[in-house]
């Protein structure tokens, strides 16, 4: 088992946002050593959904550093200098790089660090908390798919939320139903001739880009998108909503009370969730226009519906949905199912195993992202994008990393 002072989980954005804020900090004496685990063997941006012609929501000024220090070498913008990039992106005139470009960046942070060492191909199965006789964390036993074991005083989890699987799909394979996460994987080892009819389950951006893609990919097969909203809908995403995405909106959304906390989340979920890029909308009702223009019918999408099972018969998922536009239910079997069905916002699943040997059903953070637990001599758990509930919508996005990473990193070294 290996002692080390710090222990991060995942190498995206949140915590290669933190080895960053770590590289620039004044001081390091209450962090020797840090190590990154990362079960992929790079980083890549959501893989399953990086797709060369997807741009990202965000403008690149909200990368890992510049909100907080401009004049930081991490910057995205540093980034196309040294990678000969700069004057073809000026000349794009966007705010909005590919998210490849994204990836690309990322993995070009992660390769210019210096304190902080990252491991590939390692998947963390288990995390526990070594506690004292009177019940405190003094630790933190972290173990990974291939036999690595690690003991932290100081654990930063950021490796992103759990996939939200519907019921009705949860007993099924993955070679019959993918979630969106794993989409361009998936197509690696699929049979497109074989492909006749496709289902994708879900109504906001990656449940489009997913469809778009069915279409292209699969030219013979007939692709149907289903969801419950009435139809889709645009980003909600006016100048003055993004204000609630800024770092000083944390402050005030933090100190009020819950029921306003829920309210405003609820008003803010079609700026983040259940929401199309308006570029993409265009084209997809383009592409519709001009199906019926030709008198065709491969792609339909299928609005107000509440899925209801989903079985595998050998040879295919047999879906049943109930249609409350047509008020009557649905059955058809399908070749393929991809879910755009998000991800869960609460405490990932790997946490459950603490969470019970400390007899606690969830686990709050404070304002500095700092799990309320008892420690002693020093260890602490920060935990980053699933605190929506508690530090507002952009919780989970870009936007608030440079000014929290440094948040966390003072934190830690408090």
């Amino acid at each position: 088992m290996q002692n080390i002072d710090l222990l991060m989980i995942g190498s995206g954005p949140a915590n290669l946002s933190i080895a960053v804020a770590l590289e620039e900090h004044a001081s390091t004496s209450a962090i020797g050593s840090s190590i990154m685990l990362e079960k992929e063997t790079c980083v890549s941006w959501q893989k399953g959904m990086l797709f060369p012609e997807a741009q990202s929501q965000v403008s690149f000024l909200k990368d890992l550093v510049t909100l907080r220090d401009p004049t930081s070498r991490f910057s995205f913008l540093n980034f196309l200098h040294k990678t000969g990039k700069l004057e073809g992106f000026i000349n794009l005139q966007t705010f909005n790089p590919y998210r490849r470009e994204i990836s690309d960046y990322l993995q070009w942070i992660a390769d210019n660090l210096t304190k902080t060492r990252i491991r590939y191909g390692s998947n963390v199965t288990r995390v526990q908390p070594e506690l004292t006789d009177d019940g405190e964390i003094c630790a933190w036993l972290v173990s990974t798919e291939k036999g690595e074991e690690y003991r932290a005083k100081k654990l930063v989890f950021g490796a992103g939320r759990d996939i939200n699987i519907p019921e009705a799909f949860k007993k099924l394979g993955q070679d019959r139903v993918t979630h969106s996460s794993n989409y361009l994987t998936s197509l690696e080892g699929i049979d497109k001739a074989r492909v006749n009819n496709i289902a994708v389950i879900g109504g906001a951006q990656s449940s489009v880009e997913i469809y778009q893609s069915c279409l292209e990919h699969f030219p013979h097969a007939r692709v149907k998108m289903i969801m419950r909203s009435i139809g889709l809908v645009n980003y909600e995403g006016s100048k003055f909503t993004n204000t609630l995405f800024s770092n000083d909106h944390i402050n005030t959304f933090f100190n009020v009370d819950t029921t306003s906390r829920a309210q405003v989340l609820a008003e803010m979920h079609s700026t983040n969730y259940s929401g199309v890029a308006p570029a993409t909308l265009d084209t997809l009702y383009r592409y519709h226009y001009l199906q019926e223009l030709n008198g065709s019918n491969r792609a339909a999408i299928y609005t107000q519906c509440n899925i209801q099972s989903a079985h595998d018969d050998g040879s295919g998922t047999v879906v049943t949905w109930f249609d409350k536009k047509q008020n009557k239910t649905e059955t058809e079997k399908f070749d393929l199912v991809f879910l755009g069905t998000g991800y869960q916002n609460k405490i990932p699943a790997i946490f459950n195993e603490s969470m019970l040997m400390m007899d606690r059903t969830s686990l709050n953070v404070n304002r500095h992202y700092r799990a309320d637990l008892p420690y002693t001599g020093g260890a602490s758990l920060h935990l980053q994008g699933v605190n929506e509930s508690t530090h507002g919508i952009a919780d989970s996005l870009l936007s608030v990393l440079a000014q929290r990473s440094q948040e966390i990193v003072n934190d830690l070294h408090a």
